[in-house]
């Protein structure tokens, strides 16, 4: 008897959700949402997994027979939700396509030996220049296969964007060093192969197609200007002051980079982003009350031009830029469900030239995360400030600081599953920091810029530079000295991730129906 009223509940409640979903309504921009989704997710699914070429093409008769099927189902029930779910495996197998089919182009399979081969190439890159040798990206064709080779060659001669090179070494597929994937790190890069200690490496010319011309200028003139940091403000602070401005990390000291890592402040240095967004979602509040919406737009549109071209205009700039622009027009918009769509279809437009970086490009997820939580958790950040302390400061601080604190909540689990740590003191530590940030970036950029123009006046700015880089190293050197600072995890732990979004969601549901309940009473 029990049995049959189990029976009973579970058939009851499966019609009930069955009819539910069939008397689904969707607008359009929320059918546009879940196709969106669903590409990316079967991108990603075809990451994880590892499918190839040939096993994805096999699904395609399977699709086009289940369309037919859903048309043939809709006429006869009267209902769209089947013929959905149906374009929804579409464009879910569409991304599988994409990453199979780049896969295969990117990295052929090639029969490795040990012995010594010679091929050459143009470089794509700016050489990473470190103490003791330069690394580089060549693109090459070896047995008629076209693919991407980081080669690390001797610091002399030094060469540059769109050089063309031939070199001789030993080819080798990258794995992983110590617990650190190598590989999957330049999979994010379209880098099928390495070449470690070349024999010979030399430069036949350099390629003068604009291009290339564009991009040297670009880096020389980023070169000149971390020169010029150099020049004016001793170490730490003109590593801080590239760090917040290019992106720059090579030459930082590690207590400093520790220093910052410990205290949850590493994003003020890293291009993914964050530094221009602060700057945007400043501006923003500041002139909200003089400008109109879109001449808002413009001129942070003009600011992350100028950020792309100083840090070199390399795709994981033109990345972090074109998300922080994204914010700038999700604002223009004001509509949550707009902006998760232009969110999407950005996303979408990236993966589809590189739909590598989904899995493998920490930079991107962070960014994607990042975004995510402006949307959705800044408005509840907003209200918590708006109800503390923090009330009485002005807009154009706590705009920037809602928002950064709602991005590093979305990223916390990302960023505790790749590195097995968590900062406690991040939160303090932004609050502390954040609304320094425009000010530190307004004034290293003049220091720079006016020391490449003309050395004293950047001499006398870097005297007004040096107290505000100051007080965010002290506070991040506090911070870091704080006893529980920093919490060690478990690395790589999925339930961890998984617990956190968790928590993340329902706290965020709750405060949804917290405010929906305000409203109704009010």
């Amino acid at each position: 008897m029990f049995v049959k009223k189990v029976d009973t509940i579970i058939i009851a409640m499966f019609s009930a959700f069955l009819n539910k979903i069939l008397k689904l309504n969707l607008y359009p921009y929320q059918v546009l949402t879940y196709i969106l989704i669903s590409t990316v997710f079967g991108i990603y699914a075809a990451g994880v997994c590892g499918l190839d070429w040939q096993a994805v093409q096999m699904l395609w008769p399977f699709v086009a027979s289940l369309l037919l099927f859903a048309a043939f189902i809709n006429y006869i029930l009267k209902t769209r939700i089947l013929v959905l779910i149906s374009w929804l495996l579409l464009f879910f197998l569409a991304g599988a396509v994409l990453y199979s089919w780049q896969k295969a182009a990117y990295f052929p399979k090639i029969d490795i030996q040990d012995e010594t081969l010679t091929t050459s190439g143009e470089i794509i890159n700016d050489p990473y220049l470190s103490y003791k040798n330069q690394e580089i990206i060549v693109k090459t064709i070896h047995n008629g296969q076209s693919f991407l080779l980081l080669a690390k060659v001797p610091r002399y001669p030094k060469f540059s964007v769109g050089d063309s090179v031939k070199i001789t070494g030993k080819l080798q597929k990258p794995g992983t060093i110590e617990d650190f994937d190598y590989e999957r790190y330049l999979r994010g890069k379209r880098v099928a192969y390495t070449m470690l200690m070349p024999e010979n490496a030399e430069k036949i010319e350099s390629m003068k197609s604009l291009k290339y011309q564009i991009l040297r200028y670009l880096y020389q003139f980023k070169h000149a200007f971390e020169e010029s940091l150099n020049k004016n403000l001793h170490e730490p602070y003109s590593s801080l002051a590239a760090g917040i401005i290019t992106g720059a990390k090579r030459s930082m000291p590690e207590s400093l980079a520790n220093d910052l890592s410990v205290a949850g402040l590493t994003h003020i240095v890293a291009l993914s982003g964050f530094n221009i967004t602060i700057i945007i979602v400043a501006i923003s509040a500041a002139l909200s009350s003089f400008l109109s919406r879109k001449k808002i737009f413009a001129l942070g549109a003009l600011l992350v031009f100028a950020f792309i071209i100083m840090t070199g205009a390399s795709s994981s700039v033109v990345r972090a830029g074109f998300f922080s622009l994204l914010i700038l027009f999700g604002k223009t918009l004001g509509r949550k469900a707009y902006q998760v769509n232009v969110l999407l279809i950005t996303a979408v437009v990236m993966l589809t030239f590189n739909p590598f970086i989904l899995t493998d490009d920490m930079a991107f997820q962070l960014s994607f995360m990042a975004f995510c939580g402006i949307i959705y958790l800044s408005p509840i950040i907003s209200r918590s400030v708006e109800k503390s302390f923090l009330k009485s400061l002005p807009s154009y601080i706590k705009a920037p600081l809602s928002e950064t604190l709602s991005a590093q909540i979305m990223v916390l689990p990302l960023i505790s599953f790749a590195f097995g740590k968590i900062s406690l003191i991040a939160p303090i530590s932004n609050v502390l920091v954040l609304w320094i940030i425009p000010l530190a970036m307004l004034l290293a950029f003049i220091t720079g810029f006016a020391a490449i123009m003309v050395a004293p006046i950047g001499t006398f700015f870097a005297y007004i530079t040096w107290p505000v880089l100051y007080y965010i190293i002290a506070i991040s050197k506090i911070s870091a000295t704080l006893p529980l600072a920093m919490l060690e995890v478990k690395k790589s732990s999925y339930l961890i991730s998984i617990l956190f979004y968790s928590l993340i969601f329902i706290y965020w549901r709750s405060q949804q129906k917290r405010i929906v309940g305000e409203k109704e009473i009010s």
